[in-house]
């Protein structure tokens, strides 16, 4: 290239390098020396005089030290894009959504979009959804009947090539893997070896660009690498590895997960201490990844919960039915309180399913439960109830006093969050006695502390507080405190209808300060919710909306549809208190759909009732007081005193325009007569308004 001659090209290494230095050292030019395997091969042909700049392109994430390094991306969804378009011919905005699709399945890499659209071009693929559907074949692992693995594959064939046999071997079995990402005890556990030599592997695939290192001890594939690794691990791999691999990851979540989850316990205290320390020091033991404390146990739960939802996924396609049921349940506990519900409704019908098909009663019973627990966070009432129904046959004919408590319990939480809070008593009250017979004192605070919440629902306010101090009790003497920040949590919104915001707040902060030392991301997002009630009652309406909004944000993260519900219209509430009608009346609106949806009754004559109050603000007394007659039918119908009292006292206050002073008194007085019952301070505030017209008129 730079004209000299070959017969004056030297054999010998050395002596070309000089001549090669002699010829570009007087020459103004750019160097590009290109897919370099690393700073070793180049040393003898970087320039070292002249105006001469060297751009030097490689694979590995060697140190080139004293260089200028530039690590290149895959393009950006929108420049992925225009390449694919200019490269295949097509007219941009044409078929946009179908051109990022097809950007988005080739990974942002440059050669893969170029390959296709060349193929579009040239005729090779008749549209845009042959060429997604023969990705999506690839992402799918059939890799090697698709013509873009055919052209893909090879620029990855050479690097792979590269390496030493131990590092293609990790490299094929974390590509037989079905985790989205990986760490090294994952690694570690795919390849049967030990952490320091799953962490030489890893960092040699980094530095070939064949795995991304995430953030620390994580990594994970390239979109279009992982079906190039499935690809070599299923042609250079025996079936019988690539099953022991896939067992050996297995066997590894599934110690971890114990480990994990007795550490979590153990910090909070949700069992006794002699079966907790026991539990802790066993699982440790079998596990290949330690948790020295709570916090490193919970962040490994953090980082691989998606993870063992896919390998749970990948036994139960592989008929391993009993690992799908165990791993599914072992996470249970932890997409509860971390607030992953709506992930856990499917983990949990696929370890039905599984359970089932080996005919394994006593896990079928322990899946429906769990299902059970799933679908009512998210708001499925129904289903929620038909699976702890089953729950209790099953563990009723099996003699399992508390698998049979744990399922009363849980029909109990359905029916108070359904508005029959009677119904829901009944079951707590059975439940605590089925616990107290089986020695399970954290059983029998938890169902006396849901027996408190349908207490307050009928609104038998001094027996909720009395069964929340019984429950606390109990909490604090097993030392489960979970159960005490809920007590805590509990007791404070006791407080809060009573009028008491100062010893409310200490509750709320007392349970917030155990939440954060043990975790619950849906607790605190309620806790928080609680606090922006106090700021709303002691007028700060602004701050309330606010935190309110966060609040509401969260819960949708969450997939708690229930809590949506009742902020909704908690921040109706303070749009009423500012006379902001329209505002009141949409989130009050959006509030009733949510809880018609879930089938939470009580929330939905809640939402009514604020719908009234704004149309009464807003001067539409027509509709206030057909809102106000609704929701006091159907208060009536689900036995909830206070929501009843509410609607008497709107309707009180309707009539007293619409019909004259007469009228009104009757429903104030109605009013007047429950709120007295109830202990809460509206019956102050209905006093003081009969007083007033009273005094008025005279």
């Amino acid at each position: 290239m730079l004209d000299v001659p070959a017969a004056r090209i030297p054999a010998d290494t050395g002596e070309r390098a000089r001549l090669w230095h002699g010829e570009i050292a007087h020459r103004r030019a750019v160097v590009v020396l290109d897919d370099a395997s690393g700073p070793e091969q180049i040393g003898p042909i970087a320039p070292t005089a002249g105006d001469s700049l060297t751009i030097v392109t490689s694979r590995r994430h060697a140190s080139w030290s004293g260089q200028h390094v530039l690590r290149l991306k895959p393009l950006e969804a929108r420049d992925s894009v225009t390449l694919f378009q200019r490269a295949a011919g097509l007219v941009p905005g044409h078929d946009e959504d179908k051109a990022a699709k097809v950007a988005s399945l080739c990974g942002g890499l440059p050669l893969a979009l170029r390959a296709q659209a060349g193929r579009l071009r040239e005729g090779d693929l008749p549209d845009l959804d042959s060429l997604i559907n023969e990705l999506a074949e690839l992402h799918a692992g059939r890799a090697d009947d698709t013509e873009t693995g055919r052209r893909v594959f090879p620029s990855f064939e050479s690097t792979y090539r590269q390496l030493t046999a131990e590092d293609q071997r990790m490299f094929r079995l974390l590509g037989a893997s079905p985790c989205a990402d990986f760490g090294l005890d994952t690694a570690a556990a795919l390849t049967d070896q030990g952490m320091a030599g799953a962490r030489d592997r890893m960092r040699a695939l980094v530095d070939r660009c064949l795995l991304e290192q995430t953030s620390g001890d994580r990594y994970q594939f390239h979109d279009l690498v992982r079906p190039y690794a499935a690809a070599r691990c299923g042609q250079e791999e025996p079936k019988s590895e690539r099953r022991r691999a896939i067992g050996r990851l297995i066997r590894h979540y599934s110690d971890a997960l114990s480990a994990a989850t007795a550490v979590d316990k153990a910090a909070s205290r949700e069992f006794s201490g002699r079966d907790g320390a026991d539990r802790v020091g066993a699982e440790r033991d079998r596990a290949l990844v330690q948790f020295p404390d709570a916090d490193s146990a919970h962040a490994w739960l953090e980082a691989e919960w998606r993870n063992v939802l896919l390998t749970a996924r990948y036994a139960a396609r592989h008929e391993q039915h009993r690992q799908c049921a165990d791993l599914s349940h072992s996470l249970a506990r932890f997409l509860h309180t971390a607030g992953y519900w709506s992930d856990a409704v499917p983990a949990h019908e696929l370890a039905l399913q599984a359970a089932r098909l080996i005919g394994d009663a006593a896990r079928v019973a322990r899946a429906t439960l769990d299902l059970s627990i799933a679908c009512h966070r998210i708001g499925k009432h129904d289903k929620a109830r038909d699976y702890a129904g089953e729950a209790l046959t099953m563990y009723t004919s099996a003699n399992d006093r508390r698998g049979q408590a744990a399922a009363l319990d849980q029909l109990g939480i359905i029916c108070w969050s359904s508005g029959s809070a009677r119904d829901g008593l009944a079951y707590h009250q059975e439940a605590a006695d089925l616990y107290h017979d089986a020695g399970d004192q954290s059983g029998m605070a938890t169902a006396v502390m849901h027996a408190a919440t349908a207490r307050g629902a009928l609104g038998r306010y001094m027996e909720e507080a009395r069964d929340l101090g019984r429950a606390l009790s109990l909490f604090r003497e097993v030392g489960d405190r979970r159960g005490e920040a809920l007590c805590l949590n509990n007791l404070g919104a006791v407080l809060d209808e009573q009028g008491r915001y100062r010893d409310a707040v200490t509750h709320y902060e007392r349970s917030i300060a155990i939440f954060r030392e043990i975790g619950g991301r849906q607790n605190l997002t309620l806790l928080d919710h609680n606090l922006g009630r106090i700021r709303q009652y002691k007028g700060d309406h602004d701050e309330a909306i606010a935190i309110y909004r966060k609040v509401l944000a969260a819960y949708r993260v969450i997939g708690d549809l229930p809590h949506q519900a009742v902020v909704l219209s908690d921040i109706a509430d303070a749009f009423t208190a500012m006379d902001c009608y329209s505002e009141a009346l949409a989130h009050y609106g959006q509030s009733a759909e949510l809880a018609e949806a879930t089938g939470d009754r009580s929330q939905y004559v809640a939402a009514l009732c604020g719908m009234a109050d704004a149309y009464r603000g807003s001067g539409s007394y027509g509709a206030a007081a057909e809102n106000y007659d609704k929701a006091h039918r159907l208060a009536t119908e689900i036995e909830a005193p206070y929501l009843i009292g509410k609607a008497l006292y709107g309707m009180a206050e309707t009539v007293l325009v619409t019909q004259g002073l007469g009228d009104a008194k009757i429903y104030w007085r109605q009013a007047h007569d429950i709120f007295t019952q109830l202990g809460v301070q509206e019956a102050a505030i209905v006093e003081l308004r009969l007083h007033g017209i009273d005094a008025t008129a005279s």
